[in-house]
């Protein structure tokens, strides 16, 4: 490591961030050189007003120094790929499930390494992998981080951190000193500007792209839609919680039916049936009214089987009757990768053993694998990818090219980016068919055009009955409006 450039010339003396701080000393202002040079001396006196002693501000410095000095100063060796992976070893839960840790996740890791190795995507490079304990902190994570970067090579690229929070000053790191950064979960919008995180990949849609589905189902069925401007108007927002009361759903819907015939239910799915219920007493299962789900986490397959089966809309109230009515005017619109490829147990297993024999201790204990470790995989498969393309184009895997050649891949066939770095979201409808199960009767799917702007492709599967057992395929749709209107202005007196 050579600092020598940071050290100015003359005697070197003591410095503090304010003469005020330190009026004790013979101090002088505190710059690059002088942050270095002090902390040859061992002044461990404090400070009266601050209480934080000048030596331990400056070992705060020399810190920073060094992991400049070190990561500008990393050497690559070109057969290995140097990955740093960032996942918590304890379970993360949403309040209501578990969601994934480290020893979740790590089979989609080692599949996804083992096909890239089958598929020679990194020709005959060595994969070394860097487990950091990232919890759900960002202090922790970013700590990890920089301790990799300050004690050891440069890395090559950043898996994770799952959570948010954890993320954002990760991608802020990543992006400073150029490395690549994926993240398999990670999906909120907060993230979603990239002239800051400017080379984090995302392989889960952003949950921004949650807004536009609305938009999106109110296209797919044109006969809703009042004009084709820019500007829609939604005309009621509610809040929801747990704790509401029947009386107090009552009263939502009850003025949402007086301004509106679609509503969209986003919330967990525990609360669905009974939200409905109270619309069927309400008169609105008769098909005027369309009850819209949207799901706003990934199922697991037993989750997927659970909603195609007659469970999902009986309970124990005695009221099973009355909710596969109002079921009928309800159409779930979830993200398509539930139905996509699952990891087998088996498989994972095996193929971890052997993927990380040689380094056991240094990586989480296998346990089956989460619902989310399928984004894990899709996210080294895609870096493999990219890496492939920018070398092919001879082009060094830096954090910047590697966010360009993403833009421009596809993997699975039908999955692609956007220009923002950001897997393009793709849905499904789901609807009650006659035998009362929910099936597939729609896809919607992001893509881009080679000039970079996004359109929609609708893929039907099956025809959709509505509450009063019309279909669409038979013509009808669901009026926007009552006859009358929803004040009487079509019928005067």
């Amino acid at each position: 490591m050579n600092t020598s450039m940071l050290i100015s010339s003359g005697t070197l003396s003591h410095c503090c961030p304010k003469r005020s701080d330190c009026r004790h000393l013979a101090a002088t202002p505190c710059t690059l050189s002088t942050l270095l040079a002090d902390t040859r001396r061992k002044t461990t006196t404090k400070t009266e007003r601050s209480g934080v002693s000048c030596k331990d501000f400056l070992a705060v410095a020399l810190i920073i120094l060094l992991l400049v000095s070190d990561a500008a100063d990393g050497s690559k060796t070109d057969d290995v790929l140097n990955v740093v992976w960032l996942a918590p070893a304890e379970t993360v839960d949403d309040g209501v499930r578990a969601m994934f840790n480290a020893s979740t996740s790590v089979g989609g890791l080692a599949l996804a390494i083992d096909r890239v190795r089958n598929e020679q995507l990194l020709g005959g490079m060595r994969i070394n992998v860097t487990w950091l304990d990232s919890e759900c902190y960002a202090k922790t994570a970013l700590g990890e981080v920089a301790s990799v970067l300050r004690l050891t090579n440069h890395p090559d690229v950043i898996f994770g951190p799952p959570c948010t929070t954890s993320m954002q000053p990760v991608a802020d790191l990543a992006s400073y000193f150029n490395i690549p950064v994926f993240g398999w979960m990670s999906s909120d919008h907060k993230l979603d500007n990239k002239s800051r995180a400017s080379t984090l990949v995302r392989v889960m849609a952003p949950l921004s792209d949650l807004g536009p589905i609305t938009t999106a189902v109110s296209d797919f069925f044109k006969e809703l839609l009042v004009d084709d401007s820019d500007f829609y108007l939604v005309r009621h927002f509610a809040g929801v919680n747990r704790t509401a009361t029947d009386a107090r759903i009552r009263r939502m819907l009850t003025l949402i039916a007086e301004e509106a015939r679609i509503v969209f239910l986003v919330m967990p799915e525990s609360e669905v049936r009974r939200y409905l219920l109270v619309g069927h007493d309400l008169g609105m299962a008769g098909g005027d009214y369309q009850f819209m789900y949207v799901q706003p986490y990934i199922s697991d397959d037993d989750e997927v089987d659970y909603m195609r089966s007659r469970e999902i809309w009986r309970g124990d109230d005695g009221r099973d009757e009355d909710a596969r009515q109002i079921y009928r005017s309800l159409l779930i619109i979830t993200y398509a990768y539930i139905v996509r490829w699952s990891i087998d147990y088996d498989e994972a297993e095996n193929v971890t053993n052997r993927m990380f024999e040689g380094y056991r201790n240094d990586m989480p204990e296998f346990r089956e694998p989460d619902r989310y470790s399928r984004f894990l995989h899709d996210a080294f498969y895609l870096y493999a990818l990219a890496y492939n393309h920018t070398m092919a184009n001879n082009q060094t895997p830096s954090g910047d090219t590697i966010f360009k050649a993403v833009s421009v891949l596809r993997f699975y066939g039908d999955v692609h980016l956007n220009n923002n770095g950001d897997r393009l979201p793709a849905f499904l409808m789901w609807d009650m068919g006659l035998d009362w199960r929910f099936q597939i009767v729609t896809a919607i799917k992001y893509d881009v055009h080679p000039n970079g702007t996004t359109f929609i492709n609708y893929t039907e599967r099956a025809d959709i009955y509505w509450g009063n057992g019309e279909s669409r395929d038979g013509g009808y749709i669901p009026p926007d409006i009552p006859p009358c209107g929803f004040n009487n202005e079509k019928c005067p007196e």
